[in-house]
């Protein structure tokens, strides 16, 4: 599923692209306004990986969306859910 199809998707549910933008700014705000603790993750075989889920951590989301393997693979052993964009689309009914 490419870029376009999941827009079509989420402009053509109601509300759909209101949640998106939505939580996009608050994303964007948490990240902003807020010094995030950079923790150690070891469960993480990308360190660089860390800021996703040092990001999570304080924002406290039902899900991580995000097309990186490896976060999808070690974020749920630090007890995030984590899920691909076409998935969470599916998931969500956008």
């Amino acid at each position: 599923m490419s870029y376009p199809d999941v827009e079509a998707l989420v402009t053509t549910k109601p509300g759909g692209l209101a949640r998106v933008i939505s939580a996009a700014v608050n994303l964007v705000t948490i990240g902003t306004l807020h010094h995030l603790r950079s923790l150690h993750w070891p469960n993480l075989n990308d360190a660089n990986d860390s800021w996703m889920l040092d990001l999570a951590l304080e924002a406290e989301p039902a899900c991580i969306v995000t097309r990186d393997d490896g976060v999808l693979r070690d974020a749920p052993k630090s007890g995030f859910d984590a899920t691909a964009p076409p998935e969470f689309v599916k998931r969500e009914n956008l």
